[in-house]
């Protein structure tokens, strides 16, 4: 049986949560005759994934940029579509976290090395809502080591949205979309300039659709998977002073109250492989209730493409009447508040200040593996601020592009999990993996990049370096539970018991507590070289290191001592 420690990832904090790639890379774009007005509408895309603007096709790094017209066009409507049109990357709701964390990869690289970045903000990566992109003007997604530009957590590449901003013009509009299974979207628009100066622009969101997937047999709200009920609203303020400054203010909000986690099973072999511990259960309590052995592909499981079995034993040990405790569901509240001061100092230099506060909750409930035998259960709350001060220069007559800056950053969050699972001895379902873990981070970042313009007029050389200092600490909880026993307290039971519904009863009586703490700082580099041998083909190559913070986790072990235990990071 698997018995839980609670210690440390290997990789938890420090040295050895560094990672660094090395990309060689070369972009060819031969265009002549009829595509020469393609290559002038090319050359008018501007992306700031250098933290300044720069022309598409003169970016020495592999990104995709999309504006709002393309992002509507490709169907992109939330956080997971995007994946859909970017190559190299790809966005998945977890198997056990479904949209609470899910997974970013780029070019195979995640686990958390992925950036995202909302108007210029970084917020945690560990769980997000769903980011609808009804208020999206452009997207940008970099692929590769981004570590001295972006610092923490993109070692993968960075993923960055920018959000509308107001403007000068009175306008609006409305949208409704409908669908099948119900689905009803209204989207609403304003953009109000109150004075020569001031502009504001809100926007707000109902998004709601049935459930596509059924659960055989079962009635009511819990019949349908894959439902959506969500609301978003933000409120936009953009002030100019004057012909140097600008400043930019925005609140957002999202709630979200769906049973979205839908998993299908296509495929069931007994006959050559057995019956895997949940699904004996199962076969088990059928044949007790008067029914036949499950058999391969059994049309009691696999039905078809858009229905689930209704199975639920976790107390009456009857498969076929679907308990409260069975229940599933994903509620989300996601709050954000970035502002934004732009000062043009002069014609050689602009300085920018950004700050940021996310404040996320998420609760879910996830039937493991789609029969009703184990629900696993995790709230999630976050709160996160970046504050951020950049500086662009030129010097040396234009031959000399700088970016420099300083940036904080923090974030605190609780995460509770616990698994419910069929016990077959008797009819009461037993608790295990009970977790309570508290994660704070504090990081300061000091970085500078230049591009230097070789006076041939076609080779630029980067340059960029990085230095990041780190305070992490944790508070890690585990209750006794089904399989997990602390030395001394055998007896201990009541962390175990399940109330109504299923809800887990924590007995602080039952519970062992270790906290852990580490410091760490790490440079970050890199080094680029590009040439443009015409105007249609440049060859870049470029090396770049970037790192993930690490965090503590529960790893695998015997049975506990508390008197034995503790947590550090490991090399």
């Amino acid at each position: 049986m698997k018995m839980h420690k609670i210690s440390k990832m290997k990789r938890a904090v420090g040295s050895a949560a560094v990672c660094g790639s090395v990309m060689v890379l070369g972009s060819v774009a031969m265009l002549a005759g009829s595509q020469q007005a393609t290559a002038q509408q090319l050359e008018e895309i501007v992306v700031t994934s250098e933290r300044r603007e720069t022309n598409l096709q003169d970016t020495p790094i592999s990104v995709i940029s999309f504006n709002s017209e393309q992002l509507e066009s490709a169907v992109v409507r939330d956080l997971f579509d995007i994946s859909a049109a970017v190559p190299n990357l790809n966005i998945n709701p977890g198997r056990g976290s479904g949209p609470a964390a899910p997974g970013f990869n780029i070019r195979g690289v995640g686990n958390g090395g992925v950036a995202l970045y909302i108007d210029g903000i970084y917020f945690p990566s560990t769980s997000r809502s769903a980011l609808r992109t009804s208020d999206l003007e452009s997207l940008e997604v970099l692929r590769g080591p981004q570590g001295t530009l972006f610092g923490r957590n993109s070692t993968g590449g960075a993923v960055r949205v920018f959000t509308r901003k107001p403007t000068d013009t009175f306008e609006g509009d409305v949208s409704v979309q409908l669908g099948n299974y119900n689905q009803a979207d209204f989207e609403g628009r304003v953009n109000i300039p109150l004075s020569d100066n001031v502009f504001v622009k809100g926007e707000l969101s109902r998004l709601t659709r049935d459930g596509y997937v059924e659960r055989f047999g079962v009635s009511g709200d819990q019949s349908e998977l894959g439902n959506v009920d969500d609301t978003i609203g933000s409120l936009a303020l953009r002030w100019i002073p004057n012909e140097r400054v600008t400043v930019d203010l925005k609140a957002r909000f999202e709630e979200s109250d769906r049973n979205p986690v839908v998993r299908n099973l296509e495929e069931l072999e007994v006959s050559n492989q057995g019956l895997f511990f949940h699904y004996r259960e199962l076969n088990r309590q059928l044949v007790a209730t008067g029914q036949s052995e499950l058999v391969d592909n059994d049309p009691r499981i696999v039905r078809d493409d858009y229905t689930n079995s209704g199975f639920c034993f976790l107390f009456d040990n009857d498969p076929t009447s679907f308990e409260s405790a069975c229940d599933t569901g994903y509620e989300s509240e996601n709050n954000q508040f970035t502002g934004n001061v732009e000062w043009d100092i002069n014609e050689n230099h602009t300085f920018t200040f950004s700050g940021g506060y996310q404040e996320v909750t998420v609760s879910q409930r996830i039937d493991w593996l789609t029969v009703g035998a184990e629900i696993r259960t995790q709230d999630y709350d976050s709160e996160a601020v970046m504050l951020e001060g950049l500086l662009n220069s030129v010097l040396l007559d234009g031959n000399l592009d700088l970016v420099s800056g300083i940036n904080y950053y923090s974030e605190e969050s609780d995460e509770f999990s616990s698994v419910l699972r069929n016990n077959s001895t008797n009819e009461m379902a037993d608790t295990r993996d009970i977790y309570g873990d508290t994660f704070d981070r504090d990081a300061l970042g000091i970085f500078s990049q230049g591009v230097y313009h070789f006076p041939n007029g076609q080779s630029n050389m980067t340059l960029g370096l990085r230095y990041t200092s780190e305070d992490t600490g944790a508070i890690l909880r585990e209750w006794e539970s089904g399989d997990f026993n602390i030395s001394g307290w055998k007896e201990c039971s009541t962390a175990s018991s399940v109330g109504g519904g299923g809800i887990v009863v924590r007995d602080p009586n039952c519970m062992v507590t270790i906290p852990g703490a580490e410091s760490y700082s790490e440079v970050d580099w890199k080094f680029g070289f590009d040439h443009d041998v015409n105007d249609n083909l440049m060859v870049f190559a470029s090396a770049s290191k970037a790192y993930r913070a690490g965090a503590f986790s529960h790893t695998a072990s015997p049975t506990i001592d508390p008197s034995n235990i503790s947590i550090a990071a490991t090399d």
